[in-house]
Parts: structure tokens; C-alpha cells; sequence
């Protein structure tokens, strides 16, 4: 939901060629392997490709462990 409100943000001050790095494997993995997904879920994130797809064309997602790691420390202390 996150992405889906931010792609709209940037969409609305004109802004492109964005590199989006995410801590959500699922959401990456979702835009690399372009899985069907019958639930909200799927819904959503086909809403996001197709707004990636249509103004963010030389932008790419990709998933960054050092947030995840970075999380996982914090919640462990």
C-alpha cells in the first residue's frame, strides 16, 4: 500500500526515472517474477506495475537486505 501511494505522490509532482528500494521481499519479488495474485494483494500490486509501467519506464525496483538486517538488530535488542 505504501508503494501504491507513493507511485501516486510522484506521479502528481511529475516525478521519474526512480530506483525504488524496498524492505518487502514479497512486493520485489512481485515486480521481478510478475506472479498472479487473486487476493487484494495481487490487485494492489498489479495497480503498481501498471503505474510503474506507464510513467516510471526507466525505473526499477529492487529489495535491500541492509533494511531488513538493520530491523532485525533493532528488534532484537
Amino acid at each position: 500500500m505504501r508503494l501504491y501511494h507513493t507511485l501516486l505522490w510522484e506521479i502528481r509532482i511529475n516525478l521519474d526515472d526512480i530506483n525504488f528500494i524496498l524492505d518487502s521481499k514479497k512486493v520485489v519479488d512481485y515486480f521481478q517474477r510478475c506472479s498472479v495474485y487473486i487476493i487484494e494483494f495481487g490487485s494492489i500490486m498489479n495497480d503498481c506495475k501498471q503505474l510503474c509501467n506507464l510513467f516510471f519506464q526507466n525505473s526499477h525496483v529492487e529489495f535491500s537486505w541492509k533494511q531488513v538486517n538493520g530491523l532485525s538488530h533493532a528488534l532484537a535488542k
